[in-house]
């Protein structure tokens, strides 16, 4: 990195030798100005530039040409008339009414007699900055009508950098993030910027005092506060994803501008301080060249990752023509149309702008979608957990349930018991056969509220798989049924919450093949594949009416624990077979 500095400095001073020695008088005619203009850059300048113009008007008639210089910032203009007069006498140091026509870049009327030729000298002066300058040639209505086209433009540009900024400002307050408050400074900067470098803002704001004209152009432009807030704003977008070399040279740069700002507030005649100046325009190049190229570097391998592809381009868009303007500044053009170099910079800094907007629009857009898939996640797990309370609740009640009629009914069906036996023990007589029945009763009342507890109380796994809590209860109503069950379970590691949610679910099946279906025979098969766990469950039964599915209880109990799952459930029923597919992701 150390060599490539020194090849940039080595080169730039090559490039800044060879913008002196340029002649200082060139002549052009005024029909080669109507036909394609004349433009010269001399890059960094200290030395007076003259330009001779042959006008020739065969006409009969006294003719009038409006000469148009595109720039506004030219620090004195000399004309001088064929007989060495100074027909006007103006420029950025002297106050805006020493202008002919009152416009932001310079226009001056020439009058030739009829059928005279006249030369004209234009002496143009701008020590210690880019000396360039686009000679145009119109009539007095041409003129006017690019002046309101210019004006129209100008009008539209502010009105559209005035929103741009405050969308950016307020987008930054509403979302808290300083990154688009820094954009929104830099756009009013930028926009501020473009409308001065045509000469219209500082001009018209102060037309007498070219002092202030001069430090606010200075402290209000892209180069210098403008370029800091955009630097800042490049390291708010990209924040530790640019290299340490990127992030030193941003705040070097970033020293030097507000090291040259403080200069430029305590240095009150700077604008007369030719040398100084220079040097200071010239070290300013120096490091933003370097700094765009380090930096067009790291824009380069986000590109190459397609990473910030979008905000790659707005940067490279800028920084590439940083190292354009810095190449003018020393007499090196490419890319120049000098008839609209004027409006150039501004179509880059609209097309950075908006690159950048849509660049926001779309990260508003998909912090937005990933609000809302936050969101619904959020829902999803608020549901999730809806659902475990209700399930944990209606557990809860069941072993309540369960364990009064376990408790109270079962203790008082015992007691009966034995004390109807005792009776039966104590006084056989004819009544003995009543005895017996009334015992078979309670009896079978136990039973059935065994089968009711041991439906409605989890079964304790204390390390029992899922197979075994299942065979227990399989073998019971085997045993009370008389309905043939085959159990097959492939998967052997089943969690215990889980395994107790499947259990429940087979229950459900079970109770509803037992009270509806009418069938002898039930399968039921447990596997996993892949990541799912897979539950086939089928009856010999006569099957049901599937319009009618969701309004027994039992189905909603088993859809809304499947559910809670995850999962799927698919029924097929029909006379002497409905079979349930049931998936469950692991």
């Amino acid at each position: 990195m150390r060599r490539f500095c020194i090849y940039i400095v080595l080169v730039f001073n090559l490039l800044s030798l060879s913008s002196l020695g340029q002649s200082t008088l060139q002549w052009i005619s005024i029909d080669s100005i109507e036909k394609n203009g004349f433009y010269r850059n001399h890059g960094v300048n200290k030395e007076k530039r003259t330009v001779g113009v042959i006008f020739h008007n065969p006409t009969q008639t006294e003719k009038e040409f409006y000469i148009r210089l595109n720039n506004p910032h030219l620090n004195e203009i000399d004309v001088i008339g064929p007989k060495g007069d100074t027909l006007y006498h103006t420029g950025d140091r002297h106050p805006f009414d020493s202008r002919p026509v009152r416009f932001w870049d310079f226009v001056f009327p020439i009058r030739i007699a009829a059928g005279q030729t006249d030369s004209i000298q234009f002496s143009i002066e701008h020590f210690g900055e880019r000396l360039n300058y686009f000679f145009e040639s119109y009539s007095k209505d041409e003129f006017l009508q690019r002046r309101d086209l210019n004006v129209f433009l100008t009008g539209s540009f502010i009105a559209v950098y005035l929103m741009l900024s405050l969308g950016f400002f307020f987008l930054g307050i509403y979302r808290r993030e300083a990154k688009n408050i820094y954009f929104s400074l830099f756009i009013i900067i930028t926009g501020n910027w473009i409308i001065n470098d045509q000469g219209v803002f500082f001009e018209y704001l102060w037309p007498n005092d070219t002092n202030l004209q001069d430090k606010f152009g200075t402290y209000f432009n892209t180069s210098s506060t403008g370029l800091l807030f955009f630097l800042i704003y490049f390291l708010e977008v990209f924040k530790e994803k640019v290299g340490s070399v990127a992030r030193n040279t941003i705040y070097v740069l970033s020293g030097f501008v507000i090291g040259r700002s403080i200069l430029v507030l305590v240095i009150p005649d700077l604008i007369e301080e030719v040398s100084l100046k220079s040097t200071l325009l010239q070290i300013s190049s120096l490091l933003m060249l370097i700094c765009s190229l380090i930096l067009m570097s790291s824009l380069y391998k986000f590109i190459i990752k397609k990473e910030y592809i979008i905000e790659a381009l707005g940067f490279a868009l800028f920084f590439g023509f940083t190292i354009r303007i810095i190449l003018r500044q020393q007499g090196i053009d490419f890319f120049s149309i000098p008839k609209f170099d004027n409006f150039l910079f501004a179509v880059v800094q609209v097309l950075t702008v908006m690159i950048f907007t849509i660049s926001n629009v779309l990260a508003y857009r998909r912090s937005k979608r990933l609000q809302y898939e936050k969101n619904l996640v959020e829902a999803e797990q608020r549901e999730r957990e809806i659902s475990k309370r209700i399930i944990d609740a209606q557990e809860y009640e069941r072993t309540n349930i369960g364990k009064n009629l376990h408790d109270q009914l079962g203790g008082l069906l015992a007691t009966m018991k034995i004390r109807l036996q005792m009776l039966k023990n104590k006084k056989m007589s004819p009544e003995g056969k009543e005895v017996d029945d009334v015992l078979r009763i309670v009896d079978r009342s136990s039973e059935e509220m065994y089968n009711i507890v041991d439906d409605l109380v989890l079964p304790e796994m204390n390390g029992k798989g899922l197979q075994e809590i299942l065979k227990n209860r399989i073998e019971i109503i085997s045993t009370n049924t008389g309905i043939v069950i085959d159990l097959h379970i492939l998967e052997k590691n089943i969690p215990d919450d889980v395994s107790i949610k499947i259990y429940r679910i087979i229950c459900e099946l079970l109770n509803n093949s037992i009270k509806h279906s009418g069938c002898d025979r039930i399968s039921i098969n447990i596997s996993s594949k892949e990541k799912e766990m897979l539950i086939h469950y089928s009856d010999n039964g006569v099957g049901f009416n599937k319009s009618s599915i969701r309004e027994r209880h039992g189905l909603k109990n088993i859809e809304s624990r499947v559910e809670f799952l995850k999962g799927s459930i698919d029924l097929e029923t029909r006379p002497g077979n409905t079979s349930y597919r049931i998936t469950i992701p692991i």
